[in-house]
Formats: structure tokens, C-alpha cells, sequence
């Protein structure tokens, strides 16, 4: 990938020291360190600066074939520190990167333009640039707005944005940005609509929000994803910014998954922030190898936390022993409706149960971290389902043809998502939400049927936890190297193409496991429902699909603590443009593995379901039939 970076490069001046940098130096060569092949569109001086400039552009593997020699000083910031040490800064004018010269450029050798608002600042530049974004075709522009006032002027702002295919802006930023364009402020969520509305030109809109991670949105999928930051000790926050967005848009280019492109931004810009040095050492994929286990660039965290399926408004199952647990260094107490417990943990997660209780509420959870109490209200104690499986499971309702008039809401239908990053779906910050007309275009549609029909025939509490992955495989819900030595494994070269499909990052073995279901470990449920296998249905997957799912539901149980916790298999329904063979296979491979399993059942819903669509829309009569599968389990 090639990679044309315009505009500004810079010395930082401090009264003992002076450090190179600027956003599209610091850009040009984070992409170096992520496999892009950079250039630096710039100028620099005639001064002894300028010798040093060239040298620090070829030490960081930078192209300089594009950087111009002017009569202007080369660029400089002076910095001053105050007494405590807070810096202010003199961005000098009218130097060296104010004239840059665009004439020797073609568009066809580069994949890529980048550029941020303070290039602008100059008459000669926005007029350079916007000859050069008019008169030749890039296949993507990355703008990073990346404000620096008082240099960043309306017209560079508004000309970033309509140019953009790629558009990235920080939280703090967007007061100003959104003033410019939308003559207001807004929310994050506001702004990401509004620009996705607005700006059809944008493929891709970023969000950064600091130590909180980031939020964006994708045209080409619809879809928007919020992911979290890592906890770190920050130590400078300089590159940070430009480590994100090269390490995005090089991952982002070459795999198409906006997920995994973001997920390694966030974990290369906590890193960077680790260091004094905008442009550290660091192996992109040492830092991607464990998804979600801090590595070695990350600090161990030794702060006392709870899980995060514990929160207002909560579900947690009746008449089974009450699980609570958590991470972390520390004394934990707990105490609901007049059960108390208590631990002591080094460091390590810790667990506290209670002794059952029957159907009731509302209550409230108390609980203490380090002497440090959480009151959480509105708790119950009913009937937790646990939903998982793949886009089946994951299909919202909005999309299963249904009349928005029509949606119901109901107090007694609670749901826990075990998302991180999909804000179309719920997620774990959002913690336990009752069915409201607002949120129910994003139930799942069989938790949606299922729950209600179950809420009607019980009349008690109902708690969904949903834990899905579209174009999910099963070996990706068990820890890495779990069938390593039995007659599940199969060698990579005979997986099915959900496995060998780069851009599925999550089918690698253990990731979903890791990220979704091993954070609700070992939350007691009810029963499970588990409607996987389309993408199981090639390779030689499909012919052991019966002995994967006795190892699948073998090891949940385990991690669940109970051996016989009740289990339905959907069968998948029939598919007429799909993996013929494999298909009807799984299909047969699902009923034998629940004529196998103890307490494993099989609900069938080909004679329900339409046969034209992988993800037939019709789910109502299927969650009744699930319903009535669990009725009768418990009678």
C-alpha cells in the first residue's frame, strides 16, 4: 500500500532539546511500521534544520522524493514550560511547509492521500491541494481534521470534510467542527449521524474519544461499532492520534474489516501513549497476537472491579445459587436482601455466592470494592436465557419484516448483550435494558418471541443474555487449543471458508470465546439456546459437527458450573442456494448430537422458516416453539 502524506513537518523547540515531528510526519511513518510504503508531500528549508529533517525522514523509512526545498526557515514550535511543568506552544508562521509543491505528483502511484486542517493554513496550500484533489483521482482520502487553533479556518474544515472518503475527528474537536457545518453542538452519537447523513462522499467516519476508545461508522456494511480503550500508564500522548489512524487505515485497506482495522489502532495508540517518543519501536503484530489479554505493552491492572453484567435492573435466576464476581486486588463484600457474603482476593478474579433465592423483587444489590459501595436497584430474581450462536441469533428485529406499530414493550423482558462494539446490538456498557418500543428494533428477534411468550406463560422476570457473532464458527466459542488433541481437531487446510476467510478475524480458535462468552463466566442461567452451523458448513467442519457440538456444550457446562444445564439446538433451517451436502449434513449432525447429549434438545424449524434466505426473516413462530421447548423442560 502507498501512501502520500500532505502537509506539515516541524521541530519542536525546548529550551535544552529540539524533536521533529508533526501529524503527517508522524502519520507517514507509523505506516511505514504498519507495512505501507509512505511518502511526505512537504517542503523545508535552507537552514542547518533542514540536513536534519532529511535524515530523521529516510531513518524512519519515509520517501523525501516529494519534499521541496523553499527560501522560507524550516518549520518550528516553540515550547515553554511553566512552573509546573504545563507546556504552551508558538507555532511559527509563513515557513517552510506553508509553500508546498504539489506539481510532480500523480494520483495513480498512491492509494492513499492524507491530510490534515493546519496544512491549510496557507493561501498557497489550500490552493496547491485543492488543485490536486480536483484535477486527480485518488482511490481514498484520509482527512484527520485535527484542529489547531486559531490555524484551522472554516474553509479548510469544510473542504476536509467534502473531500474526505476517510474522515476522522476527535471528541474533543467536535464543538468546533460541528458548529462550522451543523451550527451546533451535538452528541457523539449526534455528530456520526449527522456526518453520515450529510456526507455521502465519506466511506468510513472516526470518532476518537481519548482514553475511551473510539466510534465508528462504515457505509458500505451500515454499521457502526464502538470499541473501549486500554487502561495504560500514559506517559505522552504526542503521536499517539497519528498512530491511530495509520495503523487503521493500513489494516483497513488491506483486509476490508473495520473491527479488526480499529482494534489494533486502539491497541498501537495505547502503546505509543506509553512512551515519551511519538514514534516508538513496537511489532504491530506482536501487539495484535492476544485480542483481548493485555500483552507486554500493556500494564497489568490490579484495580478491584466487578463484572459487568451485574448493573440496575439485572435478572439473575431463581432458585440456583447467586454468582458474584469480579477481577482485581482486594476485600469484596456483597449483601442482597439480607444474604451477605465476603472475599479476599490478591489480585486474581474472585467469586462470592449467595444461596438461592425464590422468584421476587425488586431489590437491591449492594456491593463493596475496597470499602467503596455500589447500590444497584431494580434487581429480580426470575428466568436467565442464554441466546448464542451466530447471525440467526444475532438478527434484530428491525430487520424480520415487522410493523414498528406492532413492537410491545414490557417490564418483565430484560436483555444483557455481550457486545463490545456494535451499538446496533446491545453492549456491556449498556448493561441490563427492558424491552422498550425504543430498543426493540435491536432485540434479537427469536430472544424477542422467545422472551415474550416465555414473560406470558410464567408471568415472572425474564432475562435474556445474548451472546452472537454473524458468520460466527463454532470453534471460535472455545478456547484456543481446546480440541487440539482430540478427534475434533482439523488442520487449517480442511476448515470451512469461515475459518480461512481473512476478513472473519473473529473465526480465529478462542476469540469469541474470549471476547464475548468468557465474560459472563460463571453467571448462572436457566437453560441455554444455541442456533449455529451455517458457517460450519464446509471444509470438513459439517462431518464432525455432531462431536464439535458434544465438545461445545461439554465445555460451556464446565464454565458454567453445572453439568446438566439444559440445552437446545436449533436445527438450521433449509437453505436451496447453500452448501447442498454440507448443509443437509449439519443439519442431520445436529439432531444426532442431541439424541446423544443429555439434556440437549432439538427444536426444528424448517417447516416454519423460509428455505430462500440464510437468515429466513420470519422468527416469531420459531421463539414461540423455543418457549414452548422450555416450558415443557421445567415442567
Amino acid at each position: 500500500m502507498k501512501v502520500l502524506s500532505f502537509g506539515e513537518i516541524l521541530w519542536d523547540i525546548y529550551d535544552d532539546k529540539s524533536v521533529i515531528g508533526g501529524a503527517p510526519f508522524n502519520f507517514a511513518a507509523h505506516c511505514v511500521k504498519n507495512g505501507g510504503e509512505a511518502y511526505l508531500l512537504s517542503a523545508v528549508g535552507k537552514d542547518t534544520l533542514a540536513d536534519e529533517t532529511l535524515s530523521e525522514i529516510k531513518n524512519k523509512g519515509v520517501g523525501d522524493k516529494f519534499i521541496t526545498v523553499t527560501d522560507k526557515e524550516t518549520g518550528k514550535c516553540l515550547v515553554t514550560l511553566d512552573e509546573d511543568s504545563i507546556p504552551s506552544y508558538n507555532l511559527l508562521s509563513d515557513v517552510a511547509y506553508d509553500y508546498i509543491n504539489t506539481e510532480n505528483v500523480n494520483a495513480f502511484d498512491f492509494d492513499l492521500l492524507y491530510f490534515g486542517t493546519l496544512s491549510l493554513r496557507s493561501e498557497h496550500n489550500f490552493n496547491a491541494l485543492s488543485s490536486l484533489v480536483k484535477n486527480q483521482k485518488f482511490d481514498e482520502i484520509f482527512v484527520d481534521l485535527n484542529i489547531r487553533k486559531p490555524f484551522s479556518s472554516e474553509k479548510a474544515v469544510v473542504f476536509g470534510v467534502e473531500n474526505a472518503t476517510i474522515l476522522k475527528v476527535s471528541d474533543e474537536e467536535l464543538d468546533f467542527v460541528n458548529k462550522i457545518l451543523f451550527g451546533g453542538s451535538l452528541s457523539v452519537e449526534e455528530s456520526l449521524e449527522r456526518f453520515a447523513d450529510t456526507y455521502k462522499n465519506i466511506k468510513v467516519i472516526i470518532i476518537t474519544l481519548g482514553a475511551k476508545g473510539v466510534i465508528a461508522y462504515e457505509r458500505s456494511s451500515n454499521k457502526t461499532v464502538r470499541l473501549y480503550g486500554k487502561k495504560v500508564e500514559a506517559v505522552s500522548t504526542v503521536g499517539a492520534g497519528d498512530s491511530f489512524s495509520a495503523a487503521f487505515i493500513c489494516n483497513y485497506l488491506l483486509t476490508g474489516d473495520m473491527y479488526s482495522s480499529l482494534e489494533l489502532a486502539v491497541r498501537i495508540s495505547a502503546f505509543v501513549v506509553t512512551n515519551a517518543e511519538a514514534i516508538p519501536d513496537y511489532d504491530p503484530e506482536e501487539i495484535r497476537i492476544k485480542p483481548y489479554e493485555l500483552n507486554k505493552y500493556l500494564t497489568e491492572n490490579d484495580e478491584l472491579k466487578l463484572s459487568r453484567l451485574f448493573t440496575s435492573g439485572m435478572v439473575l435466576q431463581a432458585n440456583k445459587e447467586i454468582r458474584i464476581f469480579g477481577e482485581g486486588k482486594g476485600e469484596i463484600e456483597v449483601e442482597l436482601n439480607g444474604l451477605k457474603g465476603a472475599a479476599h482476593s490478591n489480585g486474581e478474579k474472585w467469586l462470592i455466592t449467595l444461596p438461592a433465592l425464590n422468584y421476587g423483587g425488586p431489590y437491591e444489590l449492594r456491593v463493596k470494592l475496597n470499602s467503596k459501595e455500589t447500590v444497584f436497584e431494580d434487581v429480580w430474581i426470575g428466568d436467565v436465557y442464554l441466546v448464542a450462536g451466530q447471525s440467526n441469533i444475532r438478527y434484530n428485529l428491525r430487520h424480520a419484516g415487522v410493523d414498528q406499530k406492532t413492537y410491545k414493550e414490557s417490564e418483565q423482558l430484560r436483555i444483557f448483550g455481550t457486545n463490545e462494539d456494535d451499538i446496533s446490538a446491545f453492549t456491556f456498557d449498556e448493561g441490563w435494558c427492558s424491552l422498550k418500543k425504543s430498543n426493540a428494533p435491536r432485540f434479537s428477534a427469536v430472544g424477542y418471541y422467545m422472551g415474550l411468550e416465555l414473560v406470558e406463560k410464567t408471568d415472572n422476570k425474564v432475562g435474556l443474555i445474548v451472546c452472537s457473532q454473524g458468520a460466527g464458527v463454532l470453534q471460535a466459542f472455545l478456547p484456543k487449543g481446546y480440541l487440539d488433541d482430540t478427534d475434533c481437531f482439523i488442520p487449517d487446510e480442511e476448515r470451512c471458508e469461515g475459518y480461512t476467510n481473512p476478513l472473519y478475524v473473529w473465526n480465529k480458535d478462542g476469540y469469541l470465546y474470549n471476547e464475548k462468552f468468557a465474560k459472563m463466566i460463571p453467571f448462572n442461567v436457566k437453560a441455554a439456546v444455541w442456533y449455529q452451523g451455517e458457517s460450519n458448513t464446509t471444509g470438513k467442519d459439517y462431518t464432525i459437527y455432531d462431536k464439535l457440538l458434544e465438545k461445545f456444550i461439554e465445555k460451556w457446562r464446565i464454565d458454567l458450573m453445572d453439568e446438566n444445564l439444559p440445552f437446545i439446538i436449533v436445527q438450521l433451517a433449509d437453505y436451496k442456494t447453500g452448501s447442498r451436502e454440507g448443509w443437509t449434513v449439519l443439519q442431520q449432525k445436529q439432531a444426532q448430537a442431541a439424541e446423544k447429549i443429555d439434556n440437549a434438545y432439538l427444536v426444528k424449524c424448517a417447516d416454519i422458516c423460509e428455505d430462500n434466505d440464510i437468515h429466513p426473516p420470519t422468527k416469531n413462530l420459531l421463539g414461540k416453539r423455543l418457549a414452548d421447548k422450555l416450558t415443557e423442560i421445567f415442567e
